[in-house]
């Protein structure tokens, strides 16, 4: 398995200060870059390509001769990446909150059965709901998990800021290292249209994951619905080395 890149590393714990409001304090300053390379014992370059990105993820302003600066929540967009390990794929220290609006044990469709691999048993855990940040709603989604993984949610769980596959990480104890994920271009329904604030019929990004524990056991089926004005997704393409 590759090694996570040094400055993602940096990028990733940034995030997650940015995250806690750690700068809040300070007008939203973030350190120099010799204050960062102290801090992380890194060299400048690594800080900057650190800096570079949350940058462009709209995270961070740089702003010559007065510093860096942490940009409002409410001008951020939602950026998804695929560089290369699962870590990587989903993006951290955005400030999000899970809006549950359905939950409920069903009989498992047949596609969500042969994709979830289901023995005898084909009830699961059905939930729907909004991922917001702030008071905006960004993506709409379903996810279908096994009775026997969803029955350890509380309520409590599902009303917070953490995704459901990690609940399922903390609560069951498997720990999520890869996931199938197909993305594709789809349309408003009337539903989502209510819950995105957006028009019946407009184009919309269709994200479906299948996220599997260390033995490749399915453990969620994530299908979500992204509004494109606030979410990005970046795929880095890295040439062979001759």
């Amino acid at each position: 398995m590759a090694l996570t890149p040094l400055y993602f590393q940096v990028e990733k714990r940034l995030r997650d200060k940015i995250s806690n409001g750690e700068f809040d304090k300070d007008d939203g300053i973030l350190p120099n870059e010799e204050q960062l390379c102290r801090t992380f014992g890194v060299s400048r370059i690594t800080i900057r390509k650190a800096l570079s990105e949350l940058a462009f993820d709209g995270i961070i302003t740089r702003k010559p001769g007065k510093g860096t600066f942490v940009l409002p929540q409410n001008t951020r967009i939602f950026s998804m990446r695929l560089i290369g390990s699962f870590d990587e794929l989903v993006t951290h220290g955005i400030q999000t909150k899970m809006k549950l609006l359905n939950q409920k044990i069903i009989d498992a469709p047949s596609d969500v059965q042969d994709k979830l691999n289901l023995g005898d048993d084909k009830k699961v855990f059905f939930y729907e709901g909004l991922r917001q940040m702030g008071k905006k709603p960004y993506s709409f989604f379903s996810a279908y998990v096994p009775r026997s993984i969803g029955k350890f949610f509380t309520s409590a769980d599902l009303k917070g800021k953490k995704t459901i596959f990690r609940l399922i990480e903390e609560s069951t104890g498997n720990q999520i290292l890869e996931a199938d994920q197909s993305i594709t271009a789809s349309v408003v329904s009337k539903e989502i249209a209510k819950h995105l604030k957006m028009e019946i019929g407009t184009p919309i990004l269709l994200v479906q994951r299948i996220y599997f524990s260390q033995e490749r056991k399915p453990l969620e089926l994530s299908i979500s619905y992204f509004r494109p004005d606030l979410s990005q997704y970046r795929i880095r393409l890295v040439g062979r080395k001759l």
